[in-house]
C-alpha cells in the first residue's frame, strides 16, 4: 500500500543555502510566512499547503518531484 508523500524539509535547507540566508527567520520572510509555520515545516508537524508548495517550487525553481518523499523516515536517513 502506497502511503501519501509528505513534504521534504530538506528542501528548506537548500533554499536557505542557495539564497545565501543565513537564519531561520530570514528564510522565513523570503517564503512569506511565519517563522513559527516554517519551524513546523521543518521539524515534520506540518506541511505547507499545495498552493505553498507550488509557489515555492515555481520561485525557486524546485522541481515538485525534490519537494516530497515518501516516508518522513527517508528524510531523517538522509540527514543521517
Amino acid at each position: 500500500m502506497a502511503q501519501k508523500p509528505h513534504f521534504n524539509p530538506r528542501v528548506l535547507d537548500r533554499i536557505k543555502y542557495e539564497q545565501g540566508v543565513h537564519t531561520w527567520s530570514d528564510l522565513a520572510i523570503l517564503l512569506g510566512t511565519s517563522y513559527t509555520k516554517l519551524k513546523n515545516w521543518r521539524d515534520g508537524v506540518s506541511a505547507p499547503n499545495f498552493s505553498e508548495t507550488v509557489m515555492i517550487a515555481y520561485r525557486f525553481n524546485i522541481p515538485l518531484q525534490d519537494m516530497t518523499v515518501e516516508s518522513y523516515e527517508e528524510v531523517t536517513a538522509m540527514a543521517a
